[in-house]
């Protein structure tokens, strides 16, 4: 999967600063601080409320006083920058976008657990979802798709909204394998549906496993009409949460300067 080049430039700069402060690994608070320094995100995170001269300078504080220095070799991606892009493909697969862009990138940050740098972002009050919401507007990545007057949907630009973030799973099975081995766990969702209560359905399990497999297949039966009458002519829609928070507009008030 690419990345876009907001994000390429991003990478680049970080691991500059990495090299020219002789850190030993590149991680999430260099990223973040290579961030800082991109209209992109600036703008995003001053739309906010933030400082990102604060922030940035809250970020080299913390490196100068917590990062190894290494003087022999190139820096690295640490553990935690590794897993954070990873979760950022991760969101940009769930996305449908085909790239990894910046907003992805701060999803895989948030994602992390007792980050320094998500500290950072949140004690001036910023919260990730607000962010991301401001992001898009900035990128004019909402255009087309929101109305700018009533609120409403226009019945084209509802159906693309719909299809973009939330695609029917019946509709999507042409070429989806056919579900084996998992009968049991099928018949037991099937039957928790059916109930008058307490019928919403959760599968946990590692990445693999056949969670995805299971709504698939429960959408199968459904098609060939093999299931209760309760659940005939269902529907089964996939809300892509991740691209819907990216794509949202903005609801807050903007302090302007």
């Amino acid at each position: 999967m690419g990345i876009s080049k907001s994000v390429s430039d991003v990478m680049q700069l970080a691991f500059q600063i990495a090299i020219h402060e002789k850190y030993e690994y590149v991680t999430p608070e260099i990223i973040l601080m290579a961030m800082c320094r991109t209209d992109e995100f600036a703008d995003a995170f001053e739309l906010c409320g933030g400082d990102v001269d604060l922030l940035e300078k809250r970020l080299r504080d913390f490196a100068s006083d917590h990062l190894h220095e290494e003087h022999s070799s190139a820096p690295e991606f640490s553990v935690d920058s590794t897993e954070m892009l990873m979760a950022a493909q991760m969101a940009a697969d769930n996305s449908g976008r085909g790239y990894i862009g910046m907003e992805h990138v701060l999803r895989g940050l948030w994602l992390l657990e007792e980050s320094h740098a998500v500290y950072f972002l949140e004690s001036q009050g910023v919260e990730e979802v607000d962010l991301l919401q401001a992001l898009i507007e900035m990128s004019g990545g909402a255009e087309g798709i929101f109305p700018e007057e009533d609120g409403m949907f226009p019945d084209e630009e509802q159906e693309t909204a719909v299809e973009k973030y939330a695609p029917c799973l019946n509709d999507m099975l042409e070429n989806v394998n056919p579900l084996i081995g998992r009968s049991e766990e099928l018949d037991r969702t099937i039957q928790i549906l059916c109930r008058k209560d307490k019928n919403n359905v959760i599968h946990i399990g590692e990445p693999g496993v056949g969670k995805t497999a299971i709504t698939y297949g429960l959408a199968r039966r459904i098609n060939d009409g093999d299931v209760p009458d309760a659940l005939k002519g269902a529907r089964i829609f996939s809300l892509d949460l991740g691209s819907l928070l990216a794509g949202t507009q903005y609801r807050g008030t903007w302090k302007n300067d």
